[in-house]
């Protein structure tokens, strides 16, 4: 589709049904906030996933039976039916009857970039934003470029248990440093993870917000992680696909909006697939200022979105 063809379509599509249910507010052009989401969509309602080739209830179904199955925990994975206006605008694109090659319109960057300034005061520009399909083979890609000579990465334990493999992919040695626990509550053990650093380190991964504990880091304790690896050469690949799911007593802090010398010496993974449930479209992007990083990364990383994944990851 052209790019002219598109932005009409968008306008025509996503924008008209958003713009029927929203009114023509400015904050709209800017992304919704979270209040103005909820207050329009029914959370309480009871959505069956079960018979429908879900990942999270059919697959665990299938391995351990029906009458066992009282909650699936198994999978990061929402039951909520869809926005309207997402279902709206996928549905209007499939009378378009073509499939394609596709350029990625501006108006994709441009919501993400909008999103980013509305929602964490975060200044992103579009020539550092990638796409991948999902964030681990874009964080692998990242280790493979950054790390010539297979060294070591450090993960700070509990955490994502896909970056095992994202680490043995990539042909790397996984340092594992566990994280400090105090009544219930996770902390970094700084003075262990700098006895991890050797030579061979080259790069930690951090997840923020962490997952599985929740913990929203602070700006405080990113930085002192943050000094610690930029002492000693060490790159930061901070995973923060889960930032919107936040506690309202807490905050999410980007890791490269703590200052220059962190969002030079880091890049940072995203998607709407956990915030919007679109894991199944397959959408996410990564960014860095840094030139010399991205450019490792895109050694061997391919782009690779879906016409549907990107429409509704710029619709949501």
């Amino acid at each position: 589709m052209r790019n002219s063809s598109r932005r009409g379509f968008m306008k025509t599509a996503g924008m008209t049904a958003l713009l029927s249910s929203m009114g023509t507010h400015k904050a709209f052009s800017q992304g919704t906030s979270n209040k103005q989401s909820t207050s329009r969509h029914n959370f309480d309602e009871h959505f069956n996933r079960i018979g429908h080739n879900s990942d999270k209830w059919d697959l665990i179904i299938q391995q351990y039976g029906r009458e066992k199955i009282k909650a699936s925990m198994g999978v990061a994975d929402m039951d909520f039916r869809q926005f309207s206006e997402v279902n709206s605008a996928l549905r209007e694109r499939t009378k378009y009857e073509n499939y394609g090659y596709e350029m990625v319109p501006d108006s994709y960057y441009q919501s993400i970039i909008n999103w980013n300034e509305q929602r964490y005061g975060q200044s992103i520009k579009k020539e550092w934003i990638k796409n991948s399909a999902t964030l681990l083979p874009s964080i692998t890609a990242s280790l493979v470029g950054l790390n010539p000579h297979k060294g070591k990465v450090i993960i700070q334990t509990p955490t994502y248990s896909g970056f095992w493999g994202a680490i043995k992919r990539a042909g790397m040695t996984r340092v594992e440093v566990p994280l400090k626990q105090n009544n219930g509550k996770f902390s970094m053990d700084l003075a262990a993870v700098e006895r991890a650093f050797d030579d061979d380190t080259k790069c930690l991964i951090i997840c923020n917000p962490n997952n599985p504990t929740g913990t929203a880091w602070s700006a405080d304790e990113l930085k002192a992680l943050g000094d610690l690896c930029i002492k000693h050469g060490v790159t930061v690949l901070s995973d923060e696909i889960h930032c919107d799911f936040i506690r309202k007593d807490k905050k999410f802090t980007p890791y490269s909006s703590l200052g220059e010398k962190y969002a030079n010496t880091s890049i940072t993974y995203r998607s709407s697939s956990k915030t919007f449930s679109q894991s199944s479209l397959c959408v996410a992007h990564f960014f860095t200022q840094n030139e010399d990083l991205m450019r490792a990364t895109m050694k061997t990383h391919r782009t690779a979105c879906n016409t549907y994944g990107l429409l509704a990851c710029e619709v949501a």
